[in-house]
């Protein structure tokens, strides 16, 4: 059932912010490391990107006939695409202000650049998603 798939999804997503959080804490701890940094941003990604949309995503397939289409299938993947590659280089980037490697302009051009495909990948599945909803017939 496709609420199932999103629930198991979404405690995944929570298992690896609970992870993340304490990477965070022991790494930069491990490092004496006390300044800003991106890992900081792991645990509330994947808790509010991860388990809290796929949470409200199974909501709204429970509720709302989005079965199991192509729109729906391109919304996963896309969506959680986006969400492991914007997760994955906030994780890089942070280890590397936390262990001090300054990388060349070149490096964090293609950071940036990555993570912000990730981003918008995230926003292209939003957008999929919603297109799904509008496609249900109980949202006309």
């Amino acid at each position: 059932e496709a609420m199932k798939k999103y629930i198991n999804l979404a405690f995944i997503y929570a298992l690896a912010g609970m992870v993340a959080g304490i990477f965070y804490r022991e790494f930069t701890q491990f490092f004496g490391y006390t300044g800003e940094t991106a890992l900081s941003a792991l645990h509330t990604h994947l808790f509010a990107l991860g388990m809290v949309m796929l949470l409200v995503v199974a909501v709204c397939v429970k509720v709302f006939p989005v079965g199991p289409t192509r729109l729906m299938i391109w919304f996963d993947f896309t969506y959680n695409t986006g969400l492991i590659l914007t997760v994955l280089l906030l994780g890089i980037r942070g280890c590397l202000e936390v262990v001090g490697t300054s990388l060349s302009v070149r490096g964090n051009l293609v950071i940036s650049g990555l993570a912000g495909v990730g981003h918008i990948l995230l926003g292209g599945g939003i957008v999929l998603f919603f297109l799904c909803l509008k496609q249900s017939k109980q949202v006309d």
